[in-house]
C-alpha cells in the first residue's frame, strides 16, 4: 500500500496510487484514483508539498494553495537570483500568462483542429465523445468498438 492511500487530496479520498511515468525533468508522476473512481495525474513534488496530502478531508481551495506555494517560492527564488526589478514583475506575469495561453491554444488547435476554445462547437464535442463513448444507438446496433 502506498503512503498516500487512504489519505485525502482536498475533499477526495485516495483509493489507489499507480506509477504514471516521469516529467521531462525526471520527476515521478503518479496516477491517483479516488473513492469515486475519478483519477488525476499528480507530480510527487506536488504530493510531497506540506498540506497537500492530509489524513482528513480538507478544503479544495486550501489544497490548491498548498500545491502552489512551493511553485511561487521557486519563482521568487529565481527572480531574486536574477535580481529582477520590482517593476519587472508585471511584465514577467504577462509573459508567463501569454506563454501558457499560446501553448494551450496550440495544443487545442492540434487536438480540436480549431484555434480557440470559443470556436469549438457542440458537433466537435459530439465527434470526440463518439470516439470516447459509444452512443446508445451504437450499442444496440453492435457497433460499439470500445
Amino acid at each position: 500500500m502506498s503512503k498516500y492511500e487512504d489519505k485525502y487530496l482536498g475533499s477526495k479520498r485516495i483509493k489507489i496510487v499507480q506509477d504514471a511515468g516521469k516529467t521531462e525533468g525526471g520527476v515521478d508522476l503518479l496516477k491517483i484514483t479516488f473513492d469515486d473512481n475519478s483519477s488525476e495525474i499528480w507530480s510527487v513534488l506536488a504530493l510531497e508539498s506540506e498540506g497537500v496530502v492530509t489524513p482528513q478531508v480538507s478544503d479544495d481551495s486550501n489544497l490548491m494553495a498548498h500545491k502552489l506555494y512551493p511553485v511561487v517560492n521557486k519563482v521568487l527564488e529565481i527572480a531574486r537570483d536574477f535580481n529582477l526589478k520590482l517593476s519587472e514583475f508585471n511584465y514577467l506575469d504577462q509573459l508567463i500568462i501569454a506563454s501558457v495561453t499560446e501553448n494551450a491554444d496550440r495544443a487545442n488547435k492540434f487536438l480540436w483542429k480549431v484555434s480557440y476554445l470559443d470556436h469549438r462547437t457542440m458537433n466537435d464535442l459530439h465527434l470526440v465523445m463518439q470516439q470516447i463513448q459509444p452512443t446508445l444507438k451504437d450499442v444496440i446496433s453492435g457497433q460499439d468498438n470500445n
